[in-house]
């Protein structure tokens, strides 16, 4: 009975939407709550808590197709932080399959949006064929009220009416949570009845379909957002083109190098080079130094603070103990050899 009862749920919550694509599933108008800290049993079931309020913008090119996706969190009716978000023409995002497209996808990270009838989720690991995903890190249950004003500010949050009092009242009945999960209304507890994995995976799978059976003209549709990207990104490189052909940057360019130029004069200036010609190698350090002091090998050199003596190290074992011990040797004197090299025979 449970599970007749869930198949009746989907069909008559996602029948009508669940094969409208991403872009037109996601309302820019209406408020949503959300939800995280979303853990799954074994039998496909999330147990999803800590609700907030949340408001979605989205954007499209003039020809239609959606490239722009953030999820900002409201509270006392403003926008309080951007919660997610996502762009396939100016970031690394991606969306394909256009008109039929089901998903957003992070080139790298592999997460992403994807929104089905009043629900949209975040998704991690989202696989290569798009049908298929690792974990859920937001749930997005969208209100029945228009969360703008007509001079677009966001309303305060109303509660949301459900017009499927019977089959959320058998949810209702069925609903193993935990007791301890707050009631957060009846939307919520229908989709925490469900199996959201297949719910989900069942719309990528029939979205690929579609997206696999499109016409040549439909598919220009995929063309027109990479022409965006790469007028985008053509964009930037115009920009930082033009850019560094102004006076003004090649002047930054000249000041950063003299800056450099200049610190390593400044390093050099307390540097002494001294080059090892004694055919054996060597350990120099300061007078009375016990520890092991610079090597330099046979026909090596090594950079030395030219405001110090150096002399000759003598290595040697006691009580198991390795000890560096200076000679009157001295192979430098301070302050004779700044920036120049000289020779240790």
């Amino acid at each position: 009975m449970k599970n007749l009862l869930l198949a009746l749920l989907v069909l008559v919550t996602t029948g009508a939407t669940a094969q409208k694509s991403l872009f037109d599933n996601i309302s820019a108008t209406n408020q949503y709550d959300y939800y995280s800290s979303i853990s799954v049993d074994k039998d496909g079931k999330y147990a999803i808590k800590d609700k907030g309020t949340a408001t979605f913008e989205v954007k499209k090119l003039a020809t239609g197709e959606g490239y722009y996706i953030k999820a900002s969190a409201i509270k006392d009716g403003k926008e309080d932080y951007t919660i997610k978000s996502a762009s396939v023409v100016e970031n690394y995002d991606r969306c394909l399959g256009y008109p039929f497209e089901s998903f957003t996808k992070h080139k790298y990270e592999k997460d992403g949006f994807v929104a089905i009838g009043d629900y949209a989720f975040y998704l991690t690991d989202i696989n290569s064929e798009g049908t298929a995903y690792k974990s859920i890190s937001y749930v997005f249950i969208k209100s029945s009220e228009s969360s703008k004003t007509a001079s677009g500010e966001t309303k305060p949050e109303k509660k949301q009416k459900f017009s499927f009092k019977d089959l959320a009242n058998a949810v209702k009945d069925n609903y193993t949570g935990s007791s301890s999960v707050p009631d957060y209304g009846p939307a919520h507890k229908e989709l925490s009845s469900k199996n959201v994995r297949q719910f989900i995976e069942d719309y990528l799978v029939a979205m690929k379909a579609k997206q696999d059976g499109r016409t040549s003209a439909q598919k220009q549709g995929d063309a027109r957002i990479e022409k965006a990207r790469m007028d985008y990104d053509n964009g930037i490189t115009a920009y930082n083109d033009s850019t560094k052909a102004t006076p003004e940057y090649q002047d930054l360019q000249r000041r950063i190098a003299q800056n450099e130029a200049n610190y390593n004069a400044a390093q050099k200036a307390n540097v002494v080079t001294l080059k090892n010609n004694s055919g054996s190698t060597i350990y120099v350090g300061k007078s009375g130094s016990v520890n092991r002091g610079t090597e330099i090998s046979a026909g090596g050199t090594a950079s030395w603070d030219c405001h110090y003596d150096a002399y000759i190290q003598r290595h040697s074992m006691k009580g198991g103990t390795n000890i560096y011990t200076t000679t009157s040797t001295k192979v430098y004197s301070k302050n004779t050899g700044c920036g120049n090299t000289v020779n240790v025979n």
